[in-house]
């Protein structure tokens, strides 16, 4: 339930069969609570909330369900409460409520998770009404071009008792802070421009399901995010990578090849062995990226698991951690098993070929220092690539993804960006 797509109720539904559906499902709610007439409350209410629980039918859809949240919004509290509840007691909805513990846990929260049961998917299709064709049923709100809160900064994660890794709380800017609106001048410039583009995606939704994804579900704004590390002085100098209110970013790779630029197909740049080169490049030392990650008796993504989970810590790890091994069996469908490569072993072949990575315990880098210097080229690129060359560009934190006949001027921007920042020439890699 960790990885839970917000449920925005923005879109609205648009076909006759899904009014017809939520003709039907108000007029269940409402018998079971004895009402008298039909409120167009619910209505509304229901109607948003398909719209979301449809995009990702199988996934946890989050969202606070205290009143405050809903001040000012036009799905209103009251009617998505009892939306959510009448389709529980109905059997059509999988309901997680949310909690929040006092005292030195207090981070230790999470907002209700809802998720579609499966007899409702059998339920809807009676009506004509699809995931798969989600685009035939409902109408998504309009792509904007301003964010309100274009830089965010947020507590350090923290793990709490049973070792949960727990986010941190969003914590607040001043409003007078030069550097955040200069900032967050930049972002909005960029977001400025969201509207002149269209965007499509195909992802894959569970096993033999893909959903079309519309312009505004693949992306909508962007904004910076960075982290306040425990401890030290509070400054936007850790983390700022750009992050979309959208759900690219959340695609598989395979998934983020099928996004559309304007109905032309695109092409994914990825900075080899991003965070290792700069690494090389403070320490006044140059990273060949080619071969990084190659060494003999080992398959090329162990070297890379261990590096980027090590450059993300701050000392060697003991042992994998569990979830690093379950997502390198998924990745490689079972070939590569992490396990079978002791974590030592790994270690040592690694310091080996890297001999400055011996002294990353006590390095004054961290991993917050690596994705600002990151961020920084990643931002340049894509303000130069959309403001001044009027390219979409679209970043996954160390690659961009733009249409396929603008590759070479994207490699010419996101090479001098590097430069600009690093102070050496990346090694980039395309699909």
């Amino acid at each position: 339930m960790d990885d839970a797509v917000y449920l925005s109720l923005s879109s609205t539904p648009t076909s006759a069969e899904v009014s017809s559906l939520i003709e039907a499902l108000s007029t269940e709610i409402e018998c079971s609570n004895g009402a008298q007439r039909k409120s167009p409350k619910l209505r509304r209410a229901i109607g948003a909330l398909l719209a979301d629980l449809l995009h990702a039918p199988h996934a946890f859809h989050y969202r606070s369900l205290h009143p405050k949240p809903f001040t000012g919004s036009e799905i209103g509290y009251k009617p998505t409460k009892k939306a959510i509840d009448g389709l529980k007691v109905l059997g059509y909805l999988d309901v997680r409520p949310g909690f929040r513990r006092s005292g030195p846990l207090a981070q230790d929260q999470k907002a209700t998770r809802i998720r579609l049961q499966l007899q409702f998917l059998d339920y809807a299709s009676s009506f004509g009404v699809c995931p798969t064709k989600w685009g035939d049923h409902f109408l998504a709100a309009p792509i904007g071009s301003y964010n309100p809160e274009p830089i965010q900064l947020r507590a350090q994660s923290e793990r709490n008792v049973r070792r949960r890794r727990l986010s941190g709380k969003r914590l607040a800017i001043n409003p007078d802070d030069a550097i955040a609106i200069r900032m967050g001048r930049r972002v909005n410039r960029i977001n400025s421009l969201r509207p002149t583009y269209t965007l499509a995606a195909i992802e894959t939704d569970g096993p033999g399901l893909s959903c079309v994804r519309s312009n505004r579900e693949v992306h909508g704004l962007f904004f910076r995010s960075f982290t306040q590390i425990k401890g030290e002085k509070s400054s936007l100098n850790k983390g700022g990578r750009l992050y979309s209110q959208g759900r690219y970013q959340q695609f598989s790779r395979n998934d983020r090849a099928t996004i559309t630029i304007d109905g032309e197909a695109t092409v994914e740049i990825d900075i080899s062995a991003c965070h290792l080169t700069i690494v090389y490049a403070r320490n006044g030392m140059k990273l060949d990226a080619f071969a990084a990650y190659t060494i003999d008796g080992f398959p090329r993504a162990v070297i890379k698991s261990w590096v980027t989970m090590t450059l993300g810590h701050s000392k060697f790890h003991r042992a994998w951690p569990k979830a690093t091994v379950d997502r390198m069996w998924d990745k490689f469908n079972g070939e590569i098993n992490l396990r079978d490569y002791p974590i030592k072993d790994v270690e040592a072949a690694v310091l080996a070929k890297h001999p400055l990575l011996r002294e990353w315990p006590s390095s004054p880098i961290r991993w917050g220092d690596l994705q600002y210097e990151e961020s920084e080229v990643m931002i340049d690129t894509v303000y130069t690539l959309s403001v001044e060359h009027g390219i979409p560009a679209l970043p996954v934190h160390d690659s961009i993804i733009v249409a396929a006949s603008k590759i070479e001027t994207a490699k010419d921007v996101l090479i001098a960006m590097f430069e600009k920042h690093i102070g050496v020439k990346p090694m980039l890699k395309t699909d």
